[in-house]
């Protein structure tokens, strides 16, 4: 009986303790070289500095689709990915650039 209870008490004891969960840092999009997107996604995007960003979708030949201009902060951005148009298209390119045109990332979707 003494044992029994002498392991109910560690049980309660270990039970109790507080879960440690590590804090998740921040996940680029850009991150990875594929990507499988869905339509009217929302990615997070890591940014350098403050600045004026393009976000552009470019064809597998190098043809622009399209560009979005938006004011960017330090850190994490949030976007969303809209690709319901691109019906014949089953990948294209992202690719980040800053105000001075120079590319900063690049990935490959890959459209569901």
């Amino acid at each position: 009986m003494k044992k029994i209870t002498t392991l109910l008490f560690l049980l309660l004891i270990l039970g109790c303790q507080k879960d440690y969960i590590d804090d998740i840092a921040d996940i680029n999009f850009f991150d990875q070289t594929e990507q499988v997107v869905y339509n009217n996604q929302s990615i997070d995007i890591i940014l350098p500095k403050d600045d004026t960003y393009s976000l552009l979708l470019v064809g597998i030949e190098g043809n622009l689709i399209a560009r979005e201009r938006f004011n960017g902060v330090k850190g994490s951005n949030k976007r969303t990915v809209y690709v319901s148009l691109l019906t014949e298209i089953t990948e294209v390119y992202l690719m980040l650039y800053n105000s001075s045109g120079n590319k900063l990332e690049e990935v490959l979707l890959k459209i569901n």
